[in-house]
């Protein structure tokens, strides 16, 4: 499921262009440094948005527990 305004989408996006932009560009390419870089401060971004995202989703599950167990 995907979540356009959630910032976790937009992460992985740019993180598979990141890591696409790394296999196109040629190695001696000065670009490629600065792509990793990105690629380097964009990890704990993305992580962070998957762990509140597994908190969101956790949240969610407990609450239709609870609706179906009638608390």
């Amino acid at each position: 499921m995907q979540y356009p305004h959630a910032f976790g989408s937009r992460a992985e996006s740019k993180s598979v262009d990141y890591n696409t932009l790394i296999t196109l560009l040629p190695p001696s390419s000065g670009q490629v440094a600065e792509v990793k870089r990105s690629l380097r401060l964009l990890e704990p971004r993305l992580e962070e948005a998957q762990k509140r995202e597994v908190g969101e989703m956790v949240d969610k599950l407990k609450g239709l527990g609870n609706n179906i167990l009638g608390e």
